[in-house]
Parts: C-alpha cells; sequence; structure tokens
C-alpha cells in the first residue's frame, strides 16, 4: 500500500485527534525508541537531551506510527512536549510527512 505524503499541519492533525500518543502511554500501543542519540553540543535548549524515534506497535505487531521526540532528564518530552510524527497510519491508511518539510528526524 503506498503512503499519502501530506504536509507537517496535516499527520500532526491525524496525530493529535486520534490521540496515538496518549493511547500509547495508556498501554494499548507498545512504543520501541530505535533512534537514541545524545545531543552534546549546539542549541542549548535542547544540549544533553536525547534525540530519539520512536515506534508505535500495536498488540498484533501492526505498525501504528514513527514519531521524533527530544527526551530531558527527567523523562519529559521537550520543545513543543509532544512527539512529532513522521509515519502514521490512521484508520488503516498510510500517511508519510513530506520530507521537505522534516528537519528535526535523526539521520542514518
Amino acid at each position: 500500500m503506498r503512503f499519502r505524503v501530506v504536509n507537517e499541519d496535516k499527520i500532526r492533525k491525524l496525530f493529535n485527534d486520534g490521540r496515538y500518543y496518549e493511547r500509547m502511554r495508556a498501554g494499548e500501543f507498545q512504543a520501541r525508541i530505535v533512534r537514541p542519540i545524545l545531543i552534546r553540543r549546539g542549541d542549548r535548549r535542547i544540549r544533553n537531551t536525547m534525540n530519539q524515534t520512536v515506534e508505535y506497535w500495536d498488540t498484533f505487531g501492526n505498525f501504528i506510527a514513527r514519531a521524533h521526540q527530544f527526551r530531558r532528564h527527567d523523562g519529559s518530552l521537550g520543545a513543543s512536549g509532544r512527539p512529532d510524527p513522521k509515519d502514521l497510519r490512521h484508520n488503516d491508511v498510510p500517511y508519510r510527512l513530506d520530507m521537505s518539510e522534516d528537519w528535526d528526524l535523526c539521520k542514518d
């Protein structure tokens, strides 16, 4: 199935309206950190935080979402305080952020 490529506003609205972060925190989805990188330099607001790419999976092993987040030492999320979605399966439709709008995703 092909992804529908959407802008930041659209994928964030789908993610937030679908309450995916809250549902993951409530245990409906499992979160797996796939790319943790400690930021040691640069912007002081994110220095010494973990730059993370996290994936959400349901109990059947189906992919739900992939998001970026900054995790502070105290466990809270930095920046907006919410994960920033990059890929999302919403109502069985796969969405992907238009990569020309992406600036913060951990690079390989």
